[in-house]
């Protein structure tokens, strides 16, 4: 069974900069090849193999986005994915 989400990437929430949201998208942009037909299997404990990614760095080309933080919105390099 495949399981499909769907998330606005470019979204208005409330008064965040909406800079924030096209960064968040440019660097998702950036990390997605690493991780296309990447699958996860469901079960207990299963998730995202964050390693596959790695480091979220402007070198790398992610930008500052929308981190949240022990609940809270931040800023940050590669902030939202």
């Amino acid at each position: 069974m495949v399981y499909r989400h769907n998330s606005l990437i470019r979204r208005k929430l409330g008064n965040v900069d909406l800079h924030l949201q096209e960064n968040k998208a440019v660097s998702f942009g950036n990390t997605v090849p690493s991780v296309n037909d990447v699958v996860i299997h469901p079960g207990p404990g299963e998730t995202f193999p964050r390693k596959l990614v790695g480091s979220c760095t402007a070198t790398k080309g992610c930008r500052k986005g929308l981190p949240i933080n022990n609940g809270r919105a931040d800023s940050g390099i590669g902030g939202g994915l």
